[in-house]
């Protein structure tokens, strides 16, 4: 078997099975519905789609480089959009994938065997052992991301994959509450529309968590009127706290919470490593702000 032919036989057995390591790509990807495949289960993380589309992309640079294109891949080539998440969008993701890499085994078996010690381009420079070498080890590398994931969406799964959503606070005045909200917990609008009933449709989300770069829903609040016993707003919990906010500096904000105009119902006491007080907002819906201590989850 020359080089070439252990290539070949590398591409197939990293993307169909076979592989030395375990599971190889497609094994990895048998069975994972479109939904899974869109999902963000590790925060901060790509989707298993995603990652088959990028995977895609780099056979695509592989090849045109062949073609002597020493064109690097655009952000858009390297990590396209995703799709709306069907089943036969997935599949076509696939059939992509598996068309790819039979191309690029294609190309591999009937390279000129003299020319691999040479650089398939100028710039980089890499040779074109190294670059079809490198294409089953980029499939290696992201096939464990890929365990990864599925890992991570199996328990979600067998509960319907719930996600938390809003807290509801009773407000008097929305554009009162969204000012103190934004300066005491930093909090940004993410839908705010007429309801059908005339009034008001206002969520808003930490900032914090909506920074994770997923596309999974941010928690956060939704702000309502009660349409009766306007006497609830601020007693909605029965005089208990309604919500805990993690806090990297818990004296920060306090003060912070105090400038909007918020109150400090009990000052701030530590135990157990974490330093912890209960503030309340315009209204008297009572917080617990926290802070962990370093290394706590």
């Amino acid at each position: 078997m020359d080089d070439r032919a252990r290539i070949v036989d590398q591409l197939q057995r990293t993307l169909e099975g076979g592989a030395w390591h375990g599971p190889a790509v497609l094994e990895l990807l048998e069975g994972v519905t479109a939904s899974q495949a869109h999902a963000h289960p590790i925060p901060g993380g790509h989707s298993i789609w995603e990652l088959v589309l990028h995977l895609a992309g780099t056979y695509r640079l592989v090849l045109r480089r062949v073609q002597g294109d020493a064109r690097n891949l655009s952000r858009e080539e390297d990590w396209p959009a995703v799709p709306e998440p069907t089943e036969a969008d997935w599949r076509e993701a696939l059939d992509a994938l598996r068309a790819l890499n039979a191309e690029a085994q294609r190309v591999v078996a009937g390279f000129d065997a003299s020319k691999l010690d040479e650089p398939l381009v100028t710039t980089p420079p890499y040779t074109a052992w190294v670059q079809f070498i490198g294409l089953t080890q980029h499939d290696i590398y992201h096939a464990g991301q890929i365990a990864l994931l599925k890992r991570a969406l199996s328990p979600r799964d067998a509960v319907g994959q719930l996600a938390f959503g809003r807290v509801v606070v009773l407000v008097r005045d929305y554009d009162a509450a969204l000012a103190f909200y934004k300066e005491a917990f930093g909090v940004r609008v993410v839908f705010d529309a007429p309801s059908p009933t005339g009034d008001r449709y206002l969520h808003v989300v930490l900032e914090s968590e909506d920074a994770s770069g997923t596309h999974a829903p941010a928690a956060g609040f939704w702000f309502l009127r009660p349409t009766a016993d306007n006497d609830r707003v601020g007693r909605q919990t029965g005089g208990e706290p309604l919500a805990v906010l993690y806090a990297t500096d818990v004296h920060v904000a306090v003060a912070r919470v105090q400038a909007a105009g918020g109150a400090l119902v009990q000052p701030v006491r530590s135990a157990d490593g974490a330093s912890f007080a209960h503030v309340a907002d315009l209204y008297g819906n009572e917080f617990v702000l926290v802070e962990m201590p370093v290394g706590a989850g």
